[in-house]
């Protein structure tokens, strides 16, 4: 053997090293930045959690300080004080205990603090069972007050409240009571309001128990989770025992499992030790995990977030040996062409290897000119973007409406093609739909002017946009002057077994006429009640503004009860609608001075009754209709038509039947006067639970009395008839 090929030879062992050990050096690179992402993305959703776990606490804490803070709960209490320190002079707190019955009776409804409990309403110093509930104490302890379902003070309670300083707020951790069941509460000290500057001068003190329900354990599911194995629960730390506060993965219930506080090796361990690091070891069941641990400011919890670490490693894994695989493959192959053209470089062989390329060459373009022809015909801007939000490949229609040519499309950014606003937009939503690997469909308002090089992304381009608004007849141009556009986008990852390279495949649609024609269609559902309100009023001048207060009063009920949107206009159009079957009824009837007889009467409310009827062809956005129908339904069932019972009446229609009711109560007719706030509500309370569902009434009674409801419509209440 000569020495130049010895020399050729010894020169290709060394280059082949050197790549070996390039190859693994690469492989070690991209398995330790596997692992940063992976701390990176249990520290994403371990934040994630812990901010919705505060954010629950706040709403639980802000809900008891709005009640603290209430200017008529300060007075009321400080009329109880003034009473206690002179009985003499005072013998009757009845109304003072009534009305803060009532604030902690809608605050509990409305705050969650509430249980299930036996038997009717009673007076709020009888002891009874129940989980959760709202409590004003004395500075000394004693009950002042309390909501439906509160549990007496027990031995731990009143523990709890004394070792808790007076001025001072409290915190009563996560226990279990004596049903068994799961409760957490605070205690927050309420200040005098003459001495309020000061702060030294307590009147009474809000005792407050909730039961721990799944809306709690609910912040700790991390929504979109992929993981099969990732799980995140709650621990404190309790003398030498660690404890589980909510449930585990295994079904282990909260609170039901407790282990021993000092393994080295355990994660639960390290996350009390040091709570918001990165931790590696074994979980509650002796699992190897990787795990992050945060802090919950205010509460000894500590949240753990945890994958198992053979699920986290094992996408890294097969990818390092899918690289080191195919960079081998590659490496060898190199190697082994070299070989063989040394070995076999004969011309006829390179011929023959040239022509199978070609021919590989030419079916790969078939393939390509085949999908960019299908890509062609679609009428949507499609294009695709790699994790740098880089176009790779873009149809017609894009490069068409956007003016620029289309092989100068490929490797732009989103933001080039788009401008500023949407292309930020679209560049973080491909981001998430790269990063997530989940079909993403976005429907995005523009309210600003579109960039010059979009004025044709959706049919007007810079080169026709001027030539187009020449020709109206044809094609009238649009006005993108202070106008909205709508767009649809669908973003669809494509995997890399799909194509040489990990994308997004990204699909805009133009919905601005789509919307505006719906809206078109609400304004004119809007006109025509006005029309029909109108032609009423005419009708019947004595309650010419009934249906709009009516609206008024059942809109705040709604809102109060924090229904969806679309449910809060259904509640007001019904209330607008209300006596659409008036007009069926004879004018001499509705302007009548002094009561109806019996004929009157039921003529009136046969008509009323059909006057859902009349709306039957009209397409509404919620259940107005329904609503309408279901108006003159009862609570407990002795209603009509249908004899409907509790929850199967829609929310709605229980809204505007109460709305109508203390309308007509308060409202002066011809033949009477209206009565006054008080006894309307008096004859609210004492159909609520009957005839009417007391969350209703209740929330009516708490924006009159605490959000100035009876300022506002005060002129509701008039002396003389509507005119």
């Amino acid at each position: 053997m000569s020495r130049r090929l010895l020399v050729a030879l010894a020169a290709l062992v060394v280059v082949f090293l050197a790549a070996l050990a390039g190859v693994f050096a690469f492989a070690q690179q991209e398995y330790a930045r596997d692992q940063q992402q992976l701390r990176w993305r249990l520290s994403m959703v371990a934040d994630s959690r812990a901010q919705a776990l505060e954010h629950w606490l706040d709403q639980q804490r802000a809900v008891l300080l709005g009640l603290v803070n209430n200017e008529s709960l300060q007075v009321y209490l400080s009329v109880l004080r003034m009473q206690a320190e002179a009985p003499e002079r005072h013998t009757d707190d009845g109304e003072e205990l009534s009305f803060l019955r009532t604030l902690l009776e809608v605050t509990a409804q409305r705050g969650g603090f509430v249980s299930r409990v036996e038997g009717g309403p009673v007076r709020a110093n009888v002891k009874r069972l129940g989980l959760a509930g709202l409590a004003l104490l004395a500075p000394d302890g004693g009950v002042l007050v309390t909501s439906s379902g509160m549990p007496p003070i027990s031995a731990e309670l009143a523990a709890f409240i004394a070792e808790t300083p007076l001025t001072e707020p409290g915190f009563l951790d996560l226990r279990r009571d004596a049903q068994g069941q799961l409760a957490l509460g605070w205690l927050l000290p309420v200040l005098s309001e003459q001495v309020r500057g000061q702060g030294t001068t307590v009147v009474a003190r809000l005792l407050a128990l909730r039961p721990a329900d799944t809306a709690l354990f609910a912040t700790l599911k991390q929504p979109g989770q992929t993981s099969a194995t990732a799980e995140t629960y709650l621990i404190r730390q309790n003398g030498n025992t660690l404890e589980f506060l909510s449930p585990l993965a295994n079904g282990t219930s909260a609170l039901s499992h407790r282990l021993a506080v000092g393994d080295e090796g355990s994660v639960e361990t390290a996350a009390l030790r040091k709570p918001g690091a990165f931790h590696s070891g074994l979980d509650y069941s002796a699992t190897p995990v990787f795990a992050v641990s945060r802090q919950i400011p205010g509460t000894p919890w500590v949240l753990v977030h945890q994958v198992d670490q053979e699920e986290a490693l094992a996408q890294s894994n097969r990818r390092l040996i899918t690289l080191i695989s195919v960079m081998l493959a590659l490496l060898i192959g190199f190697v082994a062409i070299i070989l063989f053209a040394w070995r076999y470089g004969s011309s006829a062989r390179i011929e023959q290897v040239a022509r199978q390329y070609q021919a590989s060459s030419q079916r790969f373009e078939a393939l390509s000119r085949f999908l960019d022809a299908v890509s062609d015909t679609q009428p949507h801007a499609v294009f695709a973007t790699d994790a740098q939000s880089r176009l790779t490949f873009a149809n017609r229609r894009t490069s068409e409406l956007t003016g620029i040519p289309r092989p100068e499309l490929t490797g732009r950014s989103l933001i080039g093609v788009l401008g500023q606003e949407r292309g930020r937009f679209y560049q973080a939503l491909i981001q998430r739909t790269y990063e997530q690997q989940q079909e993403l469909i976005v429907t995005r308002h523009f309210h600003s002017l579109p960039d010059q090089s979009l004025l044709g992304l959706f049919g007007f381009s810079p080169s026709t946009a001027q030539s187009q608004a020449l020709d109206v007849a044809d094609h009238p141009a649009p006005s993108f002057e202070d106008s909205e556009h709508v767009w649809r986008s669908n973003h669809y990852p494509l995997s890399r077994g799909t194509l040489h390279a990990a994308v997004v495949l990204t699909t805009i649609e133009d919905l601005t006429e789509l919307t505006e024609e719906r809206r078109r269609r609400e304004r004119n559902t809007l006109q025509l009640i006005d029309t029909l309100v109108g032609l009423m009023d005419e009708r019947d001048p004595n309650s010419a503004n009934q249906s709009l207060f009516v609206a008024l009063v059942a809109r705040e009920i709604a809102t109060e009860l924090a229904l969806s949107p679309m449910l809060i206009k259904t509640a007001e159009q019904a209330g607008r609608l209300l006596n659409i079957g008036k007009i069926r009824v004879p004018s001499d009837v509705l302007t009548k001075q002094g009561p109806l007889n019996e004929a009157e009467r039921a003529l009136v409310q046969d008509a009323l009754d059909q006057g859902p009827s009349l709306l039957k062809h009209l397409e509404f956005e919620g259940p107005v209709i329904e609503t309408l129908t279901q108006i003159n339904e009862h609570w407990d069932g002795g209603g009509r038509p249908l004899g409907l019972v509790g929850e199967s009446i829609l929310p709605t229609a229980q809204i505007v039947a109460v709305a109508n009711t203390f309308v007509a109560l308060i409202s002066a007719r011809a033949f009477r006067v209206g009565q006054s706030f008080q006894q309307a509500e008096s004859e609210l309370l004492a159909d609520a639970g009957r005839r009417f569902d007391r969350r209703v009434v209740l929330s009516l009674l708490n924006f009159l009395n605490n959000k100035g409801g009876r300022a506002r419509w005060a002129t509701m209440a008039q002396d003389e008839p509507w005119s």
